[in-house]
């Protein structure tokens, strides 16, 4: 496979039903709840953007109309009258007697829309953030309230039941979490419980690093990289990322117009329908008082964007083919982003019985997958060409590194090239993250050991 089929590859798996969206909460911002002509607009609005198009998917955090106790939330029918897939999701941060009202919820609503619904449902998402909560920094963020990995479990499982023998029995589980507490081997129970892997990456929040909006890819990649190496096969969902237009700095990081479009432009349009994404957020200043920071890429009253959401030429977002992705730059933190505010004051819900305020403020499509079976690799270029490009092929088409060993294995002369090169050094002058290294040393082993029985056995012979 030559260099350039393999980013015609990562484009093909580009344009294979990935989901581009926004999260909703089901309040306002002063706690008002939600009605479906309140949800109509919104979800209106994102399919109508400008120099934007394709926002047709919302996700979001409970399956509670605001208000009730389990009455399914109204979103629902706005989303069948627009069209708009959905990320359900359930809220677990509360307490098993209000989880199960998420549950009636999400039953009644199966019952009362049938495959109206099930059609637009992309997947379920149990909790949100749930691990960060009860984490470490969480707690020291006063963050609210969490689960533990034993619950999270066991509400997957209480989900699937509701589902199973239903026209959302397909449906995929999953949950939302920050990076480093799907990295947190503590965790790894809910890991293996889940469909996919919900990943929410903040970089502004992250001020114990150099966290400028110009080192914003950098940190979102290698917090992207960390969470699909121990993801394996699970498809990797995005469901928060965004930069404020507006509120106190962080750090380095600066909350503003710019620097919301900088990010929006350097990463969003990159991971722009190579990944299921929920951008955070359409709007959050919706109703007086206005939240600091302010993530909203559009006004109170659903306007025109507050910046230029037309991508870079040559960008995911601009066109449906090709992939630039960087992972350069710092390595990933052991720090998750403070997610105190997008999900404590923003998107949590209430922990008394009725856990309908989880408020807004900060077709079954599973990520792409593609195979090299078939093909045969060639490489016109030479490894430091292959090394920088390697970032933008994994990060639009993971399942690339799978086939490594079998590419490295066709070339001889690759071989030899990259056993006669010091890779960490090649990668650092390139500004390419560790991991991908790492990855070419694992492809690198993998074939020499290949090679290496295949010789022994032959002698046996």
């Amino acid at each position: 496979m030559q260099y350039t089929s393999l980013l015609a590859l990562a484009a093909t798996a580009a344009a294979q039903g990935v989901s581009k969206g926004f999260n909703y909460g089901n309040v306002f911002t002063n706690g008002a709840p939600k009605q479906q002509s309140d949800f109509e607009a919104e979800f209106n609005r994102a399919n109508s953007l400008p120099n934007a198009s394709g926002f047709s998917s919302a996700r979001l955090y409970t399956m509670i109309q605001g208000g009730t106790t389990n009455t399914p939330i109204s979103a629902l029918q706005a989303a069948i009258d627009t069209q708009t897939t959905l990320l359900l999701g359930l809220w677990a941060s509360a307490s098993s007697e209000v989880f199960q009202n998420e549950l009636d919820a999400l039953s009644a609503a199966i019952d009362q829309y049938g495959t109206a619904l099930t059609d637009l449902i992309v997947g379920i998402s149990v909790g949100s953030e749930d691990l960060y909560r009860v984490s470490v920094q969480g707690i020291e963020n006063d963050s609210g309230l969490g689960e533990g990995p034993d619950v999270l479990v066991d509400y997957i499982q209480r989900t699937r039941s509701v589902i199973a023998n239903t026209a959302a029995s397909e449906a995929p589980v999953g949950h939302v979490d920050t990076w480093n507490d799907w990295v947190n081997g503590s965790n790894s129970a809910v890991l293996d419980a889940v469909d996919w892997v919900g990943f929410n990456a903040f970089p502004f929040w992250e001020s114990s690093l150099e966290n400028s909006v110009e080192n914003g890819n950098a940190l979102f990649y290698n917090a992207l990289s960390a969470v699909e190496g121990v993801a394996g096969d699970k498809p990797l969902w995005i469901t928060e990322t965004g930069w404020p237009v507006s509120g106190p700095t962080q750090g380095d990081a600066v909350a503003s117009v710019e620097n919301s479009k900088t990010f929006w432009d350097e990463v969003g349009c990159d991971i722009f329908n190579n990944y299921n994404v929920w951008w955070y957020i359409l709007r959050d200043n919706n109703a007086s008082p206005a939240p600091e920071p302010s993530f909203g890429i559009v006004g109170r009253d659903l306007g025109e964007p507050l910046f230029d959401l037309t991508c870079p030429s040559g960008s995911n977002g601009a066109s449906e083919s090709g992939a630039s992705s960087t992972a350069n730059g710092t390595e990933a933190s052991g720090d998750a982003q403070d997610s105190s505010v997008a999900e404590e004051s923003l998107n949590t819900a209430s922990t008394s019985s009725n856990a309908s305020t989880a408020a807004e403020t900060p077709s079954n499509a599973s990520a792409p997958e593609s195979t090299t079976s078939g093909t045969t690799a060639t490489f016109d270029l030479d490894l430091p060409s292959i090394m920088k490009a390697l970032p933008d092929i994994v990060a639009a088409n993971p399942q690339i590194v799978k086939s490594l060993p079998d590419i490295v294995a066709a070339h001889p002369k690759l071989v030899k090239e990259l056993g006669d090169k010091d890779l960490a050094e090649v990668a650092s002058g390139l500004n390419v993250a560790p991991a991908y290294v790492d990855m070419v040393k694992d492809a690198i082993k993998e074939h020499k050991e290949k090679s290496n029985k295949n010789v022994d056995e032959d002698c046996e012979d």
